[in-house]
């Protein structure tokens, strides 16, 4: 095996770690999500991508793995419901756990590339825009004028 898989640079400046590196290839932003989502994984995209494209985490190349990350999503609410069902025999169960679980394990997978996990969260720093204090002054002794 040839080893950890090397982290891009815009990542490691979310993690406030030194890039060595130049920032590597701009994406376009803009990410639509694909046709083939279900309801559920559709609704799952909606929540995610607006957080994502805010942070400026979300391009267009970036779509296809957020799409599988909802498609887990939604597999694990639709195993989830097949197991809650009534109808659905003890032998049958046990084998929606196995694949709930397999399912489970691929959606923290694919959600920790975006940060959706706790552990995968801290390891992510957002630079925050720095604030202008002259501005700010300014805006507040404008408004105090007017009134």
């Amino acid at each position: 095996m040839r080893g950890r898989i090397p982290v891009p640079p815009a990542i490691k400046a979310l993690q406030g770690k030194p890039v060595t590196a130049g920032p590597g290839p701009q994406f376009d932003r803009g990410a639509e999500p694909p046709d083939w989502l279900d309801a559920h994984a559709r609704s799952v995209w909606d929540r995610c991508a607006q957080q994502l494209d805010a942070l400026g985490m979300l391009t267009r190349v970036d779509a296809e793995a957020l799409a599988n990350y909802c498609d887990a999503c939604s597999t694990v609410k639709g195993l989830s419901d097949l197991q809650q069902n009534p109808a659905t025999e003890a032998k049958d169960k046990i084998k929606l756990t196995r694949l709930k679980l397999a399912a489970m394990a691929l959606q923290s997978a694919l959600g920790q590339q975006f940060g959706f996990t706790p552990a995968s969260r801290t390891k992510i720093h957002v630079p925050v825009a720095p604030v202008d204090e002259l501005e700010d002054w300014q805006n507040s002794n404008s408004s105090e004028g007017s009134q």
